[in-house]
């Protein structure tokens, strides 16, 4: 999943990132896996496949990587977590995906974020970047 914010955040050191003053509420798609033998499900993220759990904090202290500019963008390629600022366009990515599920995920409060968009064989939706977050519920599909 590739960000693009707008150039005007690019700073000198990279990106100029906002600070959270209050939880914020955006969503994750997330890939599910219940093998024979486990007794719970296996979430992973479905572009980094990194194995996240609900109700867990995770920080991210990678470097960014910024890579092409499009016009007035700039794509952020890794050092965030990305997720999606809207429940039905994270829905519309999680069709996508098998065994695909979407999560309500958390910008805690005081945490660095970044607005952007996220770019998709043909569509758009809002999205942002984020050095924290927390993986809070499964709130699709209901079962």
């Amino acid at each position: 999943m590739c960000l693009r914010v707008d150039k005007s955040k690019k700073g000198s050191n990279g990106l100029v990132f906002d600070k959270a003053e209050e939880d914020i509420t955006c969503y994750k798609v997330l890939i599910k896996e219940k093998l024979p033998y486990e007794e719970t499900e296996t979430y992973y993220t479905p572009y980094m496949d990194m194995e996240v759990k609900l109700q867990r904090r995770y920080d991210d202290d990678r470097d960014l990587v910024l890579g092409t500019n499009y016009d007035d963008l700039v794509t952020v390629e890794d050092g965030v977590f990305h997720l999606f600022k809207n429940l039905d366009e994270a829905i519309n990515e999680a069709y996508d995906w098998s065994k695909s599920i979407v999560v309500e995920a958390i910008i805690p409060k005081g945490a660095e974020y970044i607005d952007g968009t996220f770019y998709s064989a043909g569509f758009t939706s809002d999205s942002c970047g984020t050095k924290s977050v927390i993986y809070k519920k499964k709130v699709w599909p209901s079962d």
